[in-house]
């Protein structure tokens, strides 16, 4: 008797993996270029002074949060909700606005969370200032007398 079997089809190739969501990105180019054209020198003091103040607010968010001090932990999260917008981190500025509206109810229960989650935005957004190709510069950020040297060197 003979042990040949009948050809079978080859199995099908299992599914692809589903392609996950891209990340959003943190900084709208968009707006970069346009401050970057309108300032122009201008600009790198004001990246400087952008990463220093809100690396600080963060600071100062953190401590009025775990101080129960409602009201100055909502005007923080209103200044960086602000600022970060005008810079074009949206990402960071929605972060902040949702911290923003909790505190506008009332209530900052999730303000530890949402805190975590806004510094490590103010990271990604830090690393993304720091990316010479993107903003078209060897050397965005430059010593400057006015600005501590603390964060925009740090983050860079």
């Amino acid at each position: 008797k003979s042990s040949v079997r009948p050809a079978t089809a080859p199995a099908a190739p299992p599914p692809a993996p589903a392609a996950s969501p891209p990340a959003q990105i943190s900084l709208d180019q968009t707006r970069l270029e346009l401050l970057m054209d309108a300032m122009e020198e201008d600009f790198a003091p004001l990246v400087a002074s952008f990463l220093e103040s809100t690396a600080r607010l963060l600071d100062e968010l953190d401590q009025a949060l775990h101080g129960n001090q409602h009201e100055l932990a909502y005007r923080h999260a209103h200044t960086l909700k602000s600022s970060s917008a005008n810079l074009g981190a949206t990402v960071l500025s929605s972060l902040a606005r949702a911290l923003e509206a909790q505190g506008r109810k009332g209530s900052f229960d999730d303000g530890p969370r949402q805190l975590a989650a806004m510094r490590s935005e103010f990271e990604r957004v830090a690393r993304a200032l720091a990316a010479p190709a993107k903003m078209g510069s060897d050397q965005l950020f430059l010593r400057s007398p006015s600005v501590p040297n603390r964060s925009a060197e740090k983050l860079i």
